[in-house]
């Protein structure tokens, strides 16, 4: 099994079609279905179901995928570190940040690191904390910087370090059309918040918990019916053109706010603190460059740990 039939199996995942991922690998058809049988061949067990309309992965090929996706990514960060340290150039970073983290730390940590490695080329991604779990694990990412809505020790094939100071997460702003009935109200409480329906994150069980515990503390029975979704525009469009409303962070809308498409205001007394963690793979040691900024991230989280405690 070599490395080169790997990358040729993860194209044919992804287009599932032997003439679209041969064009996209630059070789030919022919070449490439001779890959894909020796790899056959070499596991005893067939990846594809080849037919005319193209071809469907099997359950061993699904399962096989993610150990290819692994070994490849290794090997990418393998080959940057050593053009890293034999070349003289710096590399690049590929981590992610959840949008919760992102506009704290971003700006400072990423100024300042660039000031000081300039030749390193950064590349990130914000996202939910539990999507980029996932990239981390697929090995598409290096590090990660989150605030996930499970417990660290959920996800046994990473390693974590978890800041217990907590940060406040930008959730707490409840997002509704602007000729929402709830904003007729001088004061609207949460007996008048309840009775609207609401949409809440599918993949953060952590945060709805947070929310249903905040009604039980103040004696107000849970909203009526209540719709899951993690998709940011879904959100806003349900919102915009209904009775809808959602627990939302304020920069998520930040743009339809300014431009009066949307309203809302803060819900008071609700506490949206959770513990930021930095994860890794297990067994994958950190590239120089890498390791510089998992530096700086840590540096920062730890000396917000005092300033969280005392808020």
């Amino acid at each position: 099994m070599e490395l080169r039939q790997l990358r040729y199996f993860l194209a044919l995942a992804e287009h599932r079609n032997f003439n679209c991922a041969a064009e996209a690998l630059g070789i030919t058809q022919q070449a490439l279905s001779h890959s894909i049988a020796q790899l056959e061949k070499s596991l005893n067990t067939k990846l594809f179901d080849r037919a005319l309309t193209g071809s469907t992965i099997t359950a061993v090929g699904r399962a096989f995928e993610k150990r290819a996706r692994l070994i490849c990514g290794e090997s990418d960060l393998a080959m940057r570190e050593v053009d890293a340290l034999t070349s003289g150039s710096q590399g690049q970073v590929r981590f992610g940040v959840s949008v919760s983290l992102a506009s704290q730390l971003l700006p400072p940590i990423v100024s300042r690191y660039a000031k000081s490695r300039p030749k390193v080329e950064l590349k990130f991604a914000v996202d939910l904390s539990e999507r980029l779990l996932d990239q981390l694990a697929h090995g598409d990412l290096e590090f990660v910087v989150v605030t996930p809505g499970i417990e660290a020790t959920a996800r046994r094939d990473l390693e974590h370090e978890v800041f217990q100071g907590g940060f406040e997460v930008d959730g707490n702003f409840l997002l509704m059309r602007p000729n929402h009935p709830l904003l007729d109200l001088k004061a609207p409480g949460l007996d008048d918040i309840v009775q609207f329906p609401w949409i809440m994150p599918e993949t953060i069980p952590m945060l709805s918990r947070t929310i249903f515990d905040f009604f039980s503390r103040n004696r107000v029975n849970a909203p009526r019916y209540v719709v899951r979704t993690d998709s940011g525009p879904g959100t806003k469009a349900l919102v915009m053109q209904s009775d809808f409303i959602a627990l939302t962070g304020r920069e998520m809308a930040q743009a339809e706010l300014d431009a009066g498409l949307l309203a809302g205001f803060p819900l008071p007394g609700l506490n949206l603190r959770r513990p930021a963690q930095i994860c890794y793979r297990e067994r994958s040691p950190l590239q120089p460059a890498c390791a510089a900024l998992v530096a700086l991230f840590r540096e920062h989280l730890s000396a917000a740990e005092p300033e969280a405690r005392a808020g």
